[in-house]
């Protein structure tokens, strides 16, 4: 295996969505996408006419035979009506390893070579139901940051998280800092305030076990706490004024 052949997954994720995008000419791709769904495929697109197309990507043996075990493996179960393994060199050594009717992807110095095609898979009802469920995650997650890219551009998404993990071995090279700035006045003002809506709360709680003519009486009293516990205009931390109203 070369230098140009030992590619992480990440990287063989983005060559998964760079052919789904110019071979299979997917409209819409998706780039490892959790939802509550146990099936995460690595990279699935969609063509024409709805035609799903799903990537699995393995740089590593063992991950390639551990996916024979899992549940949606199963036939008549699972996402796609074309599936596909995209591999580095070395991870299958037969292609009588490979599920019936499951296509193969090599990538070798950048390029991805096909040695065997995919057959067209018939979708459960199940299934179906998950890849619309898919499809409905992502649109949530895009009118909830108000942006398309997530869509649009997925390999985006993987060379940030790429650059993220970067940043983070480095940071654990760092030593760790003496010792970390809390915002006391922030959480003292916090606890405060619960104490305030705590006391407000069981007044108004007693008020319904109270008759009519002591209500006059309960209203002096929560006027009372609520100034006793005003917050001063002039500090930043709250705290409780002196004595209480006459």
């Amino acid at each position: 295996m070369t230098t140009t052949d030992r590619l992480s997954h990440n990287q063989l994720i983005l060559k998964a969505l760079t052919w789904l995008k110019t071979t299979k000419k997917c409209a819409t791709v998706l780039a490892e996408l959790s939802s509550v769904r146990r099936e995460i495929p690595d990279a699935i697109g969609w063509r024409a006419r709805g035609l799903s197309v799903l990537i699995e990507c393995k740089v590593s043996r063992a991950d390639f035979l551990r996916d024979h075990q899992k549940s949606f493996r199963l036939p008549g179960a699972g996402m796609g009506r074309e599936r596909w393994f995209m591999v580095t060199p070395g991870v299958i050594k037969d292609l009588d390893e490979v599920p019936a009717g499951w296509g193969v992807i090599e990538v070798r110095g950048g390029r991805c070579y096909q040695l065997r095609k995919s057959k067209p898979f018939e979708l459960s009802p199940k299934a179906s139901q998950q890849e619309i469920f898919l499809l409905s995650c992502a649109v949530a997650r895009v009118q909830g940051r108000g942006s398309v890219a997530p869509i649009q551009d997925p390999a985006t998404f993987i060379e940030q998280r790429m650059q993220l993990g970067k940043e983070i071995r480095q940071d654990q090279a760092l030593p760790a800092p003496v010792e970390d700035q809390v915002d006391l006045d922030g959480l003292r003002r916090d606890v405060l305030q619960r104490k305030v809506r705590g006391q407000v709360r069981a007044l108004g709680r007693a008020a319904y076990r109270l008759q009519a003519q002591d209500l006059k009486t309960l209203s002096g009293h929560l006027a009372a706490v609520t100034q006793a516990l005003k917050p001063r205009k002039t500090s930043l931390v709250t705290r409780p004024a002196i004595g209480t109203a006459v």
